[in-house]
């Protein structure tokens, strides 16, 4: 039984609750019941077709990349923000060289905002339009996933997406602004 349930637990545990592992599995299998009884709203699940998904990614696998596994380059939203250049890393060094370095959870913390509203920017930006990154020395532009992710990283160091002007590297503010907003600031930077 899931503590969300309990009533004895204040709003404070029950959101502790759910950042962890288990909660995380209990409301995946909760998904993936619903997928198996036919009732997700957008999308079917056909078990049977699961060996033809796995066949399918191990021919392109091997397409491209033969069986030199370690060439494949990995994709995550980490690589999108390190394109061109490390930024997460030397992000993290300038926090724990700082007169008053946080502790590694508050970097964790901080690291998953970043992360999250990133990923949530990401909606696709299609194939015409381009970032130029702010503060770079020869007006490097990057498409796609690519530059929504340094443009997010941008308005991340700006503290664009806090709202509190002394805590720039939070996230609390996303509700109060619109696309327009957000596309418009992208823009200025």
């Amino acid at each position: 039984m899931s503590l969300l349930h309990q009533e004895a637990f204040t709003t404070e545990s029950k959101i502790a609750y759910l950042r962890t592992l288990p909660a995380i599995r209990e409301r995946c299998t909760k998904v993936h019941d619903l997928a198996k009884q036919g009732k997700l709203e957008y999308f079917d699940y056909h078990p049977e077709k699961e060996d033809d998904v796995v066949d399918y990614c191990i021919g392109i696998i091997k397409r491209d990349f033969g069986t030199n596994y370690s060439s494949i380059p990995p994709h995550s939203r980490w690589r999108h923000f390190d394109v061109g250049r490390p930024r997460i890393q030397p992000l993290i060094d300038s926090w724990r060289s700082s007169s008053s370095p946080p502790e590694n959870m508050e970097i964790a913390k901080r690291l998953i905002d970043l992360f999250l509203v990133s990923v949530l920017l990401d909606a696709g930006a299609g194939n015409q339009w381009k970032y130029v990154e702010k503060n770079s020395e020869d007006g490097q532009s990057y498409a796609r996933s690519e530059g929504l992710a340094v443009a997010s990283f941008d308005m991340f160091l700006d503290g664009f997406f806090s709202d509190r002007k002394d805590e720039p590297f939070r996230v609390d503010g996303m509700g109060s602004y619109s696309v327009d907003t957000i596309i418009t600031y992208i823009s200025s930077l």
